[in-house]
């Protein structure tokens, strides 16, 4: 199971420093991306659902760093992406005023490579992962590789319908009907240790229970990326790769009428 790039976005007006900010970065293996101000800002957030990471200046015109953090805790769907304060501002009450916005990191201006990666570093390390290490997960559940595969498949297939479903859904209050096979798909997603999977669909009825139309649709979202980012990382599932039982019993046929090697060559491959 591979494990995909973090994305970042880095915000800030002046070109020079978004320029730098970015190089620094891609140097250190992430994907970027950037934006000149909030409101771009805000609408890559909501166009590219898998940022992972916003580092924002604080100094900009019209809605500043602190603005944005204020906005993107507001949509309910954004609740795991992390933010990163820059600025050459270094005064106590600009760098407490960041702790109780809860950012996860401060970058001094002018930039230094080596203290931007290790902030960025020790940041990514509290991103969690869309699935726990499939050797941990099947050693927990008792299952060889090819079971938990399988598994995986059906639980993406399963929570594929429910997504699907709850796309239709006019009325917060119908989400009652799917209360039980939500509450399924939590209780697998936790077993299988898609932990990202879980917490989405305990806000997402948490939200229905509140009867918020647009969070909602904003979480019904969330859930789907979510299932996008699990199934790119899985891989193809087992039941496509694996042969039918026409094209086994073929092979088993082939090896059964298939010649003795000769002894010589048997021996020397013994060797």
């Amino acid at each position: 199971m591979s494990s995909p790039r973090v994305k970042i976005l880095v915000v800030d007006d002046d070109r020079v420093s978004r320029t730098i900010l970015c190089r620094i970065l891609q140097k250190g293996g992430y994907q970027v991306i950037e934006a000149e101000h909030t409101e771009q800002a805000l609408e890559q957030i909501v166009l590219d659902r898998g940022i992972d990471i916003v580092v924002s200046d604080i100094l900009m015109p019209g809605d500043d760093g602190f603005e944005l953090i204020r906005r993107i805790r507001d949509n309910p769907a954004l609740y795991d992406v992390l933010v990163v304060l820059c600025s050459s501002l270094r005064d106590r009450d600009t760098v407490l005023k960041a702790r109780e916005a809860s950012v996860v990191g401060y970058i001094a201006k002018p930039f230094q490579e080596k203290y931007v990666l290790e902030t960025v570093r020790s940041v990514v390390k509290n991103l969690p992962p869309p699935m726990d290490n499939r050797l941990e997960v099947t050693k927990r559940l008792g299952i060889d590789g090819k079971t938990y595969k399988v598994m995986v498949d059906e639980f993406l297939n399963a929570l594929s319908q429910q997504i699907d479903e709850l796309k239709v859904l006019e009325d917060p209050a119908g989400i009652d009907k799917s209360k039980e096979s939500l509450n399924n798909l939590k209780v697998n997603a936790q077993a299988l240790g898609a932990g990202r999977i879980e917490e989405a669909i305990k806000r997402l009825v948490a939200c229905a229970e509140r009867q918020d139309r647009d969070a909602l649709k904003a979480l019904v979202m969330k859930l789907e990326w979510e299932k996008e980012r699990l199934a790119s990382v899985h891989g193809p599932g087992t039941r496509e790769t694996a042969p039918s039982e026409k094209g086994k019993a073929q092979t088993e046929a082939a090896a059964d009428q298939a010649p003795e090697p000769p002894a010589p060559a048997a021996a020397a491959g013994s060797r």
